[in-house]
């Protein structure tokens, strides 16, 4: 739970950044916690032995956004180094 909800704090704080690096400083705890929270779901899959639909749909999910998280982390970085 606390990673989950970790993405979207760290998320909205950016918003709030004062410069580039700052912001990508709080997009890249987001992907960690991202990654931590797949795997605690994959951790929660193979525990109980079955792969139950709910988990499934919240893992599709998570890995979604760490591939979005991604990209904006490394498209903030190439726009950075155009503009130097």
């Amino acid at each position: 739970m606390r990673s989950g909800t970790s993405i979207g704090a760290n998320i909205r704080e950016c918003k709030n950044g004062f410069s580039k690096a700052d912001f990508v400083y709080k997009f890249s705890i987001s992907q960690k916690e991202c990654a931590e929270s797949i795997y605690w779901l994959e951790l929660i899959n193979r525990i109980y032995n079955q792969y139950s639909k709910e988990i499934a749909v919240l893992l599709d999910e998570a890995f979604q956004l760490l591939k979005i998280i991604k990209t904006i982390i490394i498209r903030t970085r190439e726009n950075s180094e155009r503009l130097k």
